[in-house]
Formats: C-alpha cells, sequence, structure tokens
C-alpha cells in the first residue's frame, strides 16, 4: 500500500470512521527523528496490506492540530481501529514501529 497524507480534519474524521484499521504518523519536517523515521514508515506501508498508512505533517495540517490538541513529541505514530486508539509510539524508534505493525496485523 502507498502512504495517504491527511491534509485537513475532515479527512481525519474520514479515516475514523472507516472500519479499516490505520496507523498514522504525525511528524514535522523540522524534526530530525520525524525525517528519519518516515522512510521506514513508508517502506512498511508498501509491505503491509492489512492496513491503511497516514501521514500528518502537522505545520501542513492547522485546522488538524486545532482540533486534535497537542502532540508531547515528533514523531507520533498512532494506531486506530474503527476510531478508537489502539496503540501509540512517540518517538522513532524502528523497532517499536516494527512491533506495533506486528501487534496488529
Amino acid at each position: 500500500m502507498t502512504v495517504t497524507i491527511i491534509e485537513n480534519w475532515s479527512q481525519f474524521q474520514e479515516v475514523m470512521t472507516s472500519n479499516q484499521s490505520s496507523i498514522i504518523l504525525f511528524y514535522a519536517v523540522w524534526a530530525e527523528p520525524s525525517t528519519s523515521i518516515k522512510p521506514v514508515f513508508e517502506d512498511l506501508a508498501r509491505q503491509t496490506m492489512k492496513l491503511r498508512f497516514y501521514t500528518v505533517e502537522i505545520d501542513e495540517c492547522e485546522d488538524f492540530t486545532d482540533n486534535y490538541g497537542s502532540l508531547h513529541m515528533l514523531p507520533t505514530i498512532t494506531a486506530f481501529h474503527r476510531g478508537q486508539n489502539v496503540a501509540e509510539l512517540s518517538g522513532a524508534s524502528e523497532s517499536g514501529l516494527h512491533d506495533m505493525i506486528a501487534g496488529l496485523s
């Protein structure tokens, strides 16, 4: 699968109302850990067919951060199932990301 970019709050709400499991990378281009984990995230998206992969670049999606609230660390990777947060990873842990995906697949 490919990674879909979430550009606004409305798009995020569509993802949340889906019955599919999804994993979202919240990142910023100025945060080095974000730029190091993003290629890993994109590679895993190509390898994993059971999950939908999304990214939110927080500086480009202002209405999103106004509605979602603050993120305590960038990157933050969150897994959702039927709109419910089922797992969260803060920071750029490649092994943690692999473990999260394995637990969801």
